[in-house]
């Protein structure tokens, strides 16, 4: 929701964000939000424990798309909107690559094949 807070208001200003009543339709569900949010949490604390880090020091990035339309049922997430408001998925800058990758890995898994495949690449001549 903050990302499309901030579009709004980037885009058309503070005024007809807080002051016109706009009516805002979004792909986002608040239910895939909610359990995406609990999954990250449950597995960064789970990684902290399992390799002894403070509690809260690590971050992490989850972002999906609804591959039948094109949209985006959750947002960005951010492990404590409180103590920072960047959000790793959305305004992280990567590499190109880095953010493909979810796209190969998954015309990969749509052919049969699994992160432990191994492939064999030809040298071109």
């Amino acid at each position: 929701m903050e990302n499309v807070r901030r579009y709004v208001q980037e885009k058309y200003g503070a005024d007809v964000l807080y002051k016109e009543g706009l009516s805002i339709y979004t792909t986002l569900d608040l239910n895939a939000q909610k359990y995406a949010s609990e999954a990250m949490q449950r597995g960064l604390k789970e990684l902290e424990e399992r390799n002894k880090y403070p509690s809260g020091l690590v971050q992490g990035a989850l972002y999906s798309m609804d591959v039948k339309t094109g949209g985006y049922p959750r947002d960005g997430w951010r492990r404590d909107f409180n103590k920072s408001e960047f959000n790793r998925a959305t305004q992280s800058r990567r590499q190109p690559g880095s953010a493909f990758k979810p796209i190969i890995y998954t015309a990969a898994f749509d052919k049969g094949l699994t992160p432990a495949t191994v492939l064999t690449m030809l040298p071109c001549s």
